[in-house]
């Protein structure tokens, strides 16, 4: 009987060895380059009808308070202006939350920060229902509201969700040997307290969706979505109906980045609602404030972080507090967290390990998806950390990073055994040969030494990063 088992390892050889790939090594020309470089590809805005509702929305203007009336008398006298829709109208769950069930489409009962949408209004243009939109008088009766995480998680008496019982949204946490023993093993010490902001994705197209009603109450949306069954699902809850009633397509997007993963559905959502009730087409177009007002945020992190070295260039512990201002609503927050917590050691192998991680609520927007998911905050500080140990050591920052780095038959923070392909200790090698690091290192620490005027120098950063959202 003949052997017919492959050697993966053994094929890749193979393939390297004969140079010919379909994509490596060739220019590849996008598919939609001609498109877009003539002016032909259709964005959300471009399949707008002439009969099409115009919606605007009614901002909260206060971070925290109770909602106690909705006057819209003023905008129905509007001439054109169809109708004001609040949380009152929605015919299925108003109940938008990802992770947790802690955010409404249209807040009913208070809202929890500036700019969260409390009502619709519906016009046969944007003109008009801009003007609606601003004679809608909403009645406030403002709470105590809270801006800091850490304000916020040692308050009891100013809950952001009272129904939570603390303004704590979630926790994470890994354990990994003995920190005690790592930190008692170390020579030199590091221990610093970093903080990022939040960051918006400024993506060229705003949020945007069209949705168009059809005679058996089924609504078809064209959309700048990244998440389309998100948005068939969340929409198809709001109305009330099985899935299978809305359709969703998605035409060219002019940028997302994560944060039409988010607000996409919401958009979506929104018009479909208008839509649905109206019985009309109706479109929904945010303006640039009304989107960096609304939609989420790269996380707002502090970042407490403590890591030990011996003498000999090895790490010998971590022990990392991660907070995240996770804003008036969980959102995707959980897996954020999650990542940052993963992700806390950098690609370095470390056997000792204490690392907690809060999402914390205040009375600001919410955070939500963005490139790196959860992982640039963290990695910025690992990178701060290594850069000084090696300092503190003496020792050349890439022959630091090179002694620790993660290889084949290393573990992970969280346990991992790697025993499968690690490229990054190779890659460092090859780009510090190939930038002349040795060479310019030494020489501009001399340089520095030597001037009090002009500083020159060069740096290495190292990340790792999870693709997904998943938990590995």
């Amino acid at each position: 009987m003949s052997d017919i088992s492959v050697d993966p390892e053994h094929l890749i050889s193979k393939w390297l060895e004969a140079k010919e790939f379909l994509v490596v090594g060739k220019s590849v020309s996008r598919i939609d380059a001609l498109s877009k470089a003539l002016g032909t590809a259709k964005y959300t805005e471009d399949y707008l009808m002439s009969e099409a509702l115009f919606i605007k929305q009614v901002l909260s203007s206060e971070p925290h308070a109770l909602i106690k009336s909705v006057d819209v008398s003023g905008a129905l006298r509007i001439p054109g202006v169809t109708q004001v829709f609040t949380a009152s109208d929605i015919p299925g769950i108003n109940q938008v939350g990802y992770a947790l069930p802690d955010q409404p489409l249209l807040a009913e009962r208070k809202v929890r920060y500036v700019g969260e949408v409390v009502a619709l209004v519906a016009a046969s243009d944007y003109d008009k229902a801009l003007k609606a939109a601003e004679e809608v008088r909403v009645g406030y009766e403002p709470l105590p509201h809270i801006l800091d995480p850490l304000e916020a998680m040692e308050r009891s008496d100013v809950l952001i969700h009272e129904e939570a019982g603390s303004n704590i949204a979630f926790r994470t946490k890994v354990r990994k040997g003995d920190i005690i023993e790592g930190f008692s093993k170390s020579d030199v010490i590091v221990e610093n307290e970093y903080r990022t902001h939040h960051q918006d994705h400024i993506y060229l197209e705003t949020e945007a969706a069209l949705a168009i009603p059809d005679m058996e109450g089924r609504v078809t949306i064209i959309g700048g979505i990244q998440y389309p069954h998100l948005a068939r699902d969340i929409t198809a809850k709001v109305l009330g109906v099985p899935s299978s009633f809305v359709k969703v397509i998605v035409p060219y997007v002019g940028g997302g980045f994560g944060g039409k993963d988010d607000e996409g559905p919401l958009a979506a959502a929104k018009a479909g609602l208008v839509a649905y009730l109206t019985k009309k087409p109706a479109f929904i177009l945010y303006s640039r404030e009304e989107s960096i007002i609304i939609h989420p945020k790269r996380e707002a992190a502090i970042i407490r972080y403590k890591s030990g070295a011996s003498n000999d260039g090895k790490l010998q512990a971590i022990e990392v507090t991660i907070i995240h201002d996770t804003g008036a609503y969980a959102n995707r927050s959980p897996f954020i967290l999650w990542r940052a917590t993963m992700h806390s050691s950098g690609p370095y192998e470390v056997p000792n390990a204490k690392v907690d991680g809060y999402a914390v609520y205040t009375n600001k927007v919410y955070e939500g998806s963005f490139r790196a998911f959860g992982n640039a905050s963290i990695q910025f500080a690992v990178e701060r950390q290594m850069d000084q140990l090696a300092n503190k050591l003496g020792m050349d920052p890439i022959e630091f990073r090179l002694k620790n780095i993660l290889e084949p038959g290393k573990y992970t923070v969280t346990g991992q055994l790697l025993d499968h392909s690690v490229g990054v200790g190779d890659a460092i090698r090859k780009l510090a040969e190939a930038s002349e690091w040795r060479r310019k290192y030494e020489e501009f620490k001399k340089f520095n030494e030597a001037s009090d005027r002009f500083k020159r120098g060069i740096g290495i950063g190292v990340a790792w990063h999870g693709i997904s959202t998943s938990r590995g």
